[in-house]
């Protein structure tokens, strides 16, 4: 008995053995485990649960498949009349509508991008305009007398 006693205590001071593997392996082999394990548990609880679900509306899916037949039958007409009115309201005016600004698309687009160097082209003339007849212009000072004042005062 004082054999394990001594081994014992001799072992108690000694150091942890240590690892050959670095710690970043040991750590993904624990989120490995733990990955498996989480992904074992979520795999049952769906499969849990999915029985469960299929258990519980079995009634319901029995009593919607009984009810079917004369609902439909009943319904028909009513369910017949809203679909000709969406057709001829709201179907056919959209799909003619939709046709027709998608052959008109590339008018629009050619016009669209016409009017924007359109207007771009006649700010530059403008500015250009501008600039050549401040440029060319004579300087004159504010005594000058306009065509317009002299045939008044005659």
């Amino acid at each position: 008995m004082s054999g394990v006693a001594e081994t014992i205590l001799s072992n108690a001071g000694a150091q942890p053995p240590v690892s050959s593997t670095p710690p970043i392996v040991e750590i993904f082999q624990i989120l490995y485990r733990l990955a498996g394990l989480g992904l074992t548990s979520l795999w049952t609880a769906t499969t849990y649960l999915y029985l469960a679900l299929r258990t519980a509306s079995f009634p319901v899916t029995t009593i919607v498949s009984t009810v079917y037949a004369p609902l439909s039958y009943i319904l028909a007409p009513f369910v017949l009349s809203v679909t000709i009115l969406a057709n001829a309201f709201v179907v056919t005016p959209y799909g003619m509508l939709k046709s027709a600004l998608h052959d008109i698309y590339p008018l629009y687009a050619f016009l669209v991008v016409s009017l924007i160097y359109a207007g771009g082209i006649g700010l530059c003339a403008r500015t250009l305009c501008r600039v050549g007849m401040s440029a060319l212009a004579k300087p004159t000072d504010g005594n000058v007398v306009t065509e317009s004042k002299k045939t008044s005062t005659s």
